[in-house]
């Protein structure tokens, strides 16, 4: 027992997992489906040189739909008089 934090102790699995949720719209098959296309992203991403892009598809992927889902669900509307 070491009695204080290791440096790998929480990868942010957790933020991932979100993320998965979210595109997945909380569909099981789904969920399943875009999780093993997310690993196969952080397994690339051990391969690749610059080691923090796996992360920044993530942002870029959730911030896509998160921004398209608010373009469907807001819509602007022009009221003439």
């Amino acid at each position: 027992m070491v009695h204080r934090l290791q440096e790998r102790f929480s990868p942010g699995y957790g933020f991932t997992a979100i993320i998965i949720a979210w595109l997945a719209r909380l569909h099981p098959l789904a969920i399943v489906l875009v999780a093993y296309l997310f690993g196969g992203l952080l397994v690339g991403a051990a391969e690749i040189q610059p080691a923090g892009i796996a992360q920044m598809l993530q942002g870029v992927i959730l911030f896509v739909v998160v921004g398209g889902d608010m373009l469907l669900r807001y819509t602007i509307r022009i009221e003439q008089e």
